[in-house]
């Protein structure tokens, strides 16, 4: 008779496959970097926020986070600088997709430090905040032209109020002088 066949390499295995099924899967773009902004991993949610067909494909054409990332290219070494800082950073930032459109996204990044404090690569994730952002700038063109239209309309309601005040003082002296 052989002895029981272990059940922790199954659950191993089974736990390896809920977190690649979560990475895999999740919306959220989760990534892993260097230091000096090469991408290690990449799950297939941020391949497609950056409107690459797979994570291979954007691995592959992506060596230079800042300047091929970052619409603005200081911006990547200003969190950066949050995130050793304090270990970790949440933070907006405009983004260049493959077709050199630009997007918008929310980013939570911590830095993974090795045994000797050193940051060893940064892991995080990024959430496409695009549509939001849009529907801000439109909310404030739209309140901007809103409160346009009230100034004007108010002064123009204070010059109706002036003729108004010269007409009625005009028509109050031609009562006196017919008295």
């Amino acid at each position: 008779k052989q002895p029981p066949a272990s059940s922790a390499p199954a659950s191993i295995m089974s736990a390896e496959e809920k977190y690649k099924s979560i990475f895999d899967h999740t919306v959220e773009g989760i990534f892993h970097t260097t230091c000096s902004g090469k991408i290690l991993d990449l799950n297939p949610a941020l391949a497609k926020i950056f409107r690459y067909r797979s994570p291979g494909e954007m691995k592959k054409e992506i060596k230079d986070i800042p300047r091929q990332i970052y619409a603005d290219q200081g911006m990547r070494e200003k969190n950066m600088r949050m995130v050793e800082a304090r270990g970790h950073a949440e933070f907006e930032l405009r983004y260049r997709r493959k077709d050199n459109t630009l997007g918008w996204g929310y980013a939570s990044v911590r830095a993974v430090r090795d045994t000797h404090g050193e940051t060893a690569y940064y892991e995080g994730f990024i959430l496409d905040i695009t549509d939001r952002k849009e529907m801000e700038e439109k909310f404030r063109e739209t309140r901007d032209t809103l409160e346009r239209r009230v100034i004007e309309r108010t002064r123009k309601i204070a010059q109706l109020n002036a003729v108004l005040a010269a007409d009625i003082a005009e028509r109050k002296k031609m009562e006196r002088t017919l008295r």
